[in-house]
């Protein structure tokens, strides 16, 4: 997505004397980057006023400063985080969005890469996926559509069990305006959104969520996109290519590819990847309750 700003309504100019190690308001003290993207920067930090718990601070880049469009999604991190009560989101710790230097301190989460090579089998896969639309039922009770759900923004638990989604920058939040209006083009990462996320302007609402849920179960089970992909000279071509897949391209269902695949399973995942909002489940506790029968009725070693 491109974060620069049309015509900003002001601007904020970095400060000179930016330093990234530095106390932060008296308080949080950055350690390490453990996190680094387009526009944002994540810092491992000690919070001095709560017995120097470990705390991750995000802060923008430093060419991002100016950017409000970036700004707006930190801000919308924020929010997204106030609103939020369970264990697989971080508790936010304290912020300041309307600075020079905005950040947000939320709840550090540690833990390993949300990927396939640390996942082992597709029943532990399944169980995991179960407990992300646990974490989003509760976002959408809240009002909250993600918009950007895929393993990189989530983060397996040491105990191989839980998992902490982050990452809210793109997210549809009450009382906040939507990135994807103010910056006239669609927000997420192309190779998980929904084909209604992929028009500028359009109506997206919880079901696009649980596309991406789908897109990432079918990949993480079968070690494959579910669509094929034509070659691509460069992002910018790859990008139009998700995008045309995500609103055209036939997908073949898991248990073409493998009969061990349970069929039940491979009904599951279409439903959840229909190019069309209706066709999917309509809620995530009715895609997670799916899965569970799937698992309580299908061989243990599938």
């Amino acid at each position: 997505m491109d974060m620069s700003s049309r015509r900003p309504l002001h601007s904020h100019k970095e400060p000179p004397d930016r330093k990234l190690f530095d106390l932060i308001d008296g308080r949080f003290m950055p350690l390490k980057e453990i996190g680094c993207g387009a526009v944002c920067l994540v810092h491992l930090a000690e919070d001095r006023q709560a017995g120097f718990r470990r705390v991750a601070i995000k802060r923008l880049r430093g060419g991002m400063l100016a950017n409000l469009n970036a700004r707006h999604s930190l801000l919308t991190e924020a929010r997204a985080l106030s609103l939020i009560r369970h264990m697989g989101v971080p508790k936010l710790i304290h912020s300041q969005t309307d600075r020079p230097d905005p950040y947000v301190a939320q709840e550090f989460r540690d833990g390993v890469v949300f990927n396939r090579n640390n996942i082992h089998g597709i029943r532990k896969t399944v169980e995991l996926i179960i407990f992300v639309l646990d974490i989003l039922d509760t976002l959408h009770g809240a009002g909250i559509v993600h918009r950007d759900v895929k393993p990189s923004n989530l983060i397996l638990g040491y105990d191989m069990r839980s998992v902490t989604l982050t990452d809210f920058g793109f997210s549809i939040v009450p009382g906040v305006q939507d990135i994807a209006a103010r910056v006239g083009v669609p927000v997420g990462s192309p190779m998980f959104m929904a084909p209604e996320q992929t028009y500028p302007h359009a109506r997206v609402d919880r079901r696009a969520d649980l596309y991406s849920v789908g897109i990432m179960l079918y990949t993480f089970t079968s070690g494959l996109y579910p669509y094929l992909m034509k070659p691509a000279k460069n992002e910018q071509e790859e990008n139009v290519e998700y995008f045309r897949c995500h609103r055209s391209a036939a997908s073949a269902p898991l248990h073409s590819l493998d009969r061990r695949y349970p069929a039940t399973l491979s009904l599951i995942i279409e439903r959840a990847i229909s190019k069309e909002p209706g066709k999917r489940f309509s809620t995530a506790e009715s895609m997670a309750d799916a899965l569970s029968d799937c698992l309580a009725n299908c061989a243990y070693g599938f």
